[in-house]
């Protein structure tokens, strides 16, 4: 497929060569940025970088921390490829992540309750169809153990004088946000209850250099131990015993629930209350909901998406552990009686709403008597995980140095910038990006972010100079966008000139090449293809069979696109490519499910199939 598309972009280059580009610093002439006129730069703030494979770090920890931080996701990647390779993130564009280790600087990256995220203790994932960033607060590391809301009313927890904190450790809830991310990716999406209970359950994952443990249910277990004696009053002290820890991993659908190989262990929960030197281990029960409203959250909710200020932490912790349990049972649980209805039930449960019926269906049992076994679950849990030991050598291959060095301007207006629009920041966003322009920074990679900035905010005429100024660059930029978003203001330049006259091959090379830029990078966009279906479809001039070459590739790679199915095969048929047209009718004819889209393609098949009329 890579060669068909590099092919299919040779077909079409003796037509629509480039022009030769301008120097970038004649490109670049902006207006001046008034909103700092009467007001100095802010002073610089100090900032590290790392690359680590496809993730960019910027930290304002210590550098030691950094360095901590990038090698623990070396070795998490190596793990997690090991037991579930499919789950590595695949994106093609860096994953930015920001370490927080400054008083403030994770609350300043608050995300909009408008903004679709995934909301952590001490992390915040955001993302849009084509970039994502982390979030990760290492300033506060401890969150209270547990609120009497969680208990169950009959709970005598007036015995307790006071609730402790329990520590929070941030390599583990990034992995949750990883872990998010990757489930974020699959299209139809697992429901939210699936990929949190995922979530959880990998994050838990213990490993070192000779073995992998997998299964543990601590990811949903919270256990308390006080310390003192009972004396009817209170106790002296109550402190945290088992909480978030480790990592852990599961296979269904996909992604791994163990592997082929390693040995099994078992295990079970002790007693919910029980005493053991030097005070007392208390597992801390939670609230169960109805398990329609566990199922009925989607990433859509309040109970996900609402402000942390406003957010009902108590009902999302339970939810989180209920989840969790739910999923860890059905995977590592009762000898795994439930792993294949559990397939089968979240299977369905990507293309349609969860319903009791369906549920009865995949487990044979309703809402009620499923929620009494897993309240049964969290209080003894019997379990079977695996222990996966290195035959030869150690798990966690020899790395390369980890570099960590003090970040330049560009990277820490741009990222900073980024992970602010995408947390619905626009105008602080803005201002990192033209803050770092303002002190000379003239990247590619700035100059498309301050670009996409300026067209989301409709001032079109800036947009258009940065933009011009990152395809004027020798090397193209990662950002397919930037050359997307080019070529529609192009486009609408062409539009507003020509009442509506066919493209000539001068305006039709314009349009193409910022599009056949972004069709040559890594990462793809379906929006990039249906451009170049609608440049074809305006055009003067009729496309060769070679020129439709990079809509075909465009088809494989988003097979299940109606819109780019159907313009495509319209356009070939219009233009007397009805050989090619015909195999891509017939293949969606063949997967797709959807009735409008298979009435249109049996009109276009009509249209193949038809003989001429001759008087």
């Amino acid at each position: 497929m890579r060669i068909l598309r590099l092919l299919a972009v040779a077909l079409v280059a003796p037509l629509f060569a480039a022009a030769a580009p301008s120097a970038l610093d004649n490109v670049i002439a902006l207006p001046e940025f008034k909103v700092f006129e009467d007001r100095p730069l802010p002073a610089r703030e100090k900032w590290y970088y790392a690359r680590v494979g496809n993730f960019e770090i910027l930290s304002n920890t210590s550098p030691r921390l950094t360095k901590e931080f990038a090698k623990d996701l070396t070795d998490f990647q190596i793990v997690l490829g090991i037991i579930a390779p499919n789950m590595l993130i695949q994106a093609e564009q860096p994953v930015m992540v920001i370490l927080c280790g400054k008083s403030g600087a994770f609350e300043k990256f608050e995300v909009k309750p408008t903004v679709r995220s995934t909301r952590g203790r001490s992390t915040a994932l955001v993302r849009d169809s084509e970039i994502a960033s982390i979030v990760v607060d290492y300033q506060n590391r401890y969150v209270d153990n547990v609120s009497w809301a969680s208990f169950p009313a009959d709970t005598a927890h007036t015995f307790f004088d006071w609730i402790s904190q329990r520590d929070i450790y941030p390599t583990e809830e990034f992995i949750r946000q990883y872990i998010h991310l990757s489930l974020s990716q699959l299209t139809p999406r697992h429901p939210a209850w699936v990929a949190e209970g995922l979530a959880n359950i990998y994050s838990s994952i213990d490993y070192n250099n000779k073995w992998i443990e997998i299964g543990k249910p601590r990811a949903f277990i919270e256990e308390v131990t006080v310390s003192g004696s009972y004396n009817g009053g209170g106790f002296p002290l109550f402190s945290g015993n088992n909480g978030f820890g480790g990592y852990n991993s599961g296979e269904y659908g996909g992604f791994s629930y163990g592997s082929n190989y390693g040995s099994n262990f078992s295990g079970s929960g002790g007693s919910s209350f029980s005493t053991h030197s030097p005070g007392y281990s208390y597992r801390v029960p939670f609230s169960m909901m109805p398990m329609e409203k566990m199922f009925g959250v989607n990433y859509d909710s309040p109970l996900l998406r609402g402000a942390a200020a406003a957010r009902d932490d108590n009902t999302l912790n339970s939810w989180q552990r209920q989840t969790t349990a739910f999923v860890h049972l059905c995977l590592y649980g009762k000898k795994g009686i439930y792993r294949q209805p559990f397939l089968k039930f979240a299977g369905r449960t990507r293309n349609e709403p969860a319903t009791e019926a369906i549920f009865k269906e995949c487990f044979g049992v309703g809402y009620k008597e499923m929620a009494n076994i897993i309240r049964s679950y969290t209080e003894f849990t019997d379990y079977t995980g695996k222990i996966i030991e290195s035959k030869e050598g150690g798990i966690l291959a020899p790395r390369a140095p980890i570099s960590i060095r003090a970040a330049n301007d560009a990277e820490i207006g741009r990222i900073k910038g980024e992970t602010l629009r995408l947390a619905g920041q626009d105008d602080a966003a803005r201002r990192e990006f033209v803050v770092a322009y303002l002190r000379g920074e003239r990247d590619p990679q700035l100059l498309a972010s301050l670009g996409l900035m300026a067209r989301q905010r409709q001032d079109d005429t800036r947009a258009r100079t940065y933009l011009e100024a990152v395809a004027a660059t020798n090397a193209p930029v990662p950002r397919p966008r930037a050359y997307l978003e080019l070529a529609r203001l192009r486009s609408a330049e062409f539009a507003a000139k020509s009442d509506s006259r066919p493209l000539d091959a001068e305006e039709l090379t314009r349009l193409l090449n910022p599009l056949f830029i972004a069709q040559r990078l890594p990462q793809q966009l379906v929006s990039v293809y249906l451009e170049i279906v609608g440049v074809w479809e305006r055009s003067g001039i009729a496309p060769s069979s070679g020129n439709l070459g990079a809509l075909e590739y465009g088809i494989s790679v988003f097979p299940t696109n109606g819109e780019l199915i159907v313009r495509t095969a319209s356009l070939m048929i219009e233009h007397g490519h009805k050989a090619d047209a015909a195999p891509l009718i017939q293949r969606a004819l063949g997967t797709t499910r959807d009735p409008k889209l298979k009435a249109k393609l049996e009109v276009l098949r009509q249209k193949i199939d038809a003989t001429p009329v001759t008087s």
